[in-house]
């Protein structure tokens, strides 16, 4: 049992058929359910509670045992003093309010149904790596696309936090910061934070100096990654001298790229050649994101040439990753709702992404359509599924409720 389940079955009308009474056997009326605090403090404010004859506007807390109202000392706690009834699933000793008297509780044991638990405790004990998997069931279509695109805004929230630290540590550089989300992202989960020290360490001015000269632009790269083999690239390694020099660069060690742990298509040394090929060929890139009417015309952004060429796939997941999310944002912090419309009508275009997680729901009968839906169901997984957060799941809630 775990207090969360309580806020769960208050905050869904539960008892609403149960005649309910505190444990000194006066008689509770709910008016007003309350606001759940995530916050410190009570757990439900603002609520009204009828007990006896007396109607009362206040806080409600809650507690497995009674008595951890004392362990908790809420008792010198002036936060709790508005505190007009006490929800417990065992009330195991009488606590007492701020003026000596014994504070109004409810004992939830007797009342809750034993489904509920059986199915609750399941999802909190068995060993599947998802907890619902054996007992999943689809809510209505209607619940279900609500619920993913809440997802989907949590997600991209979620991306768009990211940035925005980006955007304070460049003094609201847009461009600089773009450039730098970027890069991380180009360095995929196992190699991000040195494709985002690499950035960090060539301006984006010093880059654009050198447009017209891939071959110095992949220079200072893959110079300062410290990827250069010296013995089979010298003239690249020159370059990089040449400019090293110029622009007081400084490499990083080499140990800090991981490439035991990726595929040969995502080593490090790949993936700089291909940033270098779209820093060459393009530029303001962040501008022009904002500027593009349609998805066909922001993929057309990240097409390169030559050997570094990306694939279709791969520049949809950069859309999905860095373009989207940054326009998002910049709606947001712009006042312009007209743009976070834009990047949620550009994801619901793209392709579902493919991997285990949107296969394991598609088994499911959850089919990712597209790739707004695919990156909903990975929020899930991270965010719901692997921190058993299935009270705050709507597909979680609708298994408990649901015989």
């Amino acid at each position: 049992m775990k207090e969360e389940l309580l806020h769960f079955i208050w905050q869904s009308k539960l008892l609403a058929g149960n005649k309910l009474f505190t444990t000194n056997g006066e008689p509770i009326q709910i008016i007003k359910q309350g606001i759940y605090n995530k916050d410190a403090g009570p757990d439900f404010l603002n609520a009204r509670i009828k007990i006896g004859g007396t109607e009362w506007a206040g806080n409600l807390e809650m507690h497995i045992h009674s008595s951890e109202w004392l362990q908790h000392r809420h008792q010198n706690d002036r936060a709790y003093d508005n505190v007009i009834l006490h929800v417990v699933y065992h009330h195991d000793k009488p606590v007492l309010n701020k003026h000596g008297q014994e504070l109004p509780t409810l004992e939830l044991k007797e009342l809750l149904q034993p489904a509920l638990i059986r199915k609750y405790t399941y999802l909190l004990q068995n060993k599947h790596t998802i907890a619902c998997e054996t007992i999943f069931r689809l809510p209505d279509p209607v619940k279900t696309n609500l619920w993913l695109s809440r997802l989907l805004i949590e997600r991209l929230e979620h991306k768009c936090n990211y940035l925005n630290d980006l955007l304070i540590r460049t003094n609201q550089n847009w461009e600089q910061s773009f450039y730098l989300f970027t890069a991380r992202y180009f360095g995929m989960k196992t190699n991000a934070q040195p494709f985002e020290w690499l950035a960090e360490r060539i301006p984006l001015i010093a880059l654009a100096k050198h447009k017209e000269r891939p071959e110095q632009i992949l220079a200072m790269l893959m110079g300062t990654a410290g990827l250069i083999d010296e013995t089979k690239q010298p003239d690249l390694q020159a370059e990089f001298l040449f400019l090293q020099h110029k622009y007081h660069l400084e490499a990083l060690p080499r140990h800090v790229w991981k490439f035991s742990q990726t595929r040969p298509a995502n080593f490090p040394t790949v993936r700089i050649k291909q940033f270098a090929a779209l820093i060459h060929e393009s530029s303001h890139l962040f501008s022009k994101v904002m500027q593009v009417r349609d998805v066909c015309e922001l993929e057309e952004l990240y097409t390169v040439t030559g050997e570094s060429k990306l694939s279709r796939q791969s520049i949809q997941l950069i859309l999905i990753n860095t373009s989207i999310p940054a326009l998002f944002l910049y709606g947001k912090k712009m006042n312009k709702p007209e743009l976070c419309e834009k990047a949620l009508s550009f994801i619901e275009e793209l392709n579902a992404e493919q991997n285990a997680t949107i296969r394991f729901w598609a088994s499911k009968g959850l089919k990712a359509q597209n790739a707004a839906q695919s990156q909903a169901l990975l929020q899930l997984n991270q965010y719901y599924c692997t921190q058993l957060a299935c009270l705050t799941c709507m597909f979680g809630q609708n298994i408990l409720l649901n015989e």
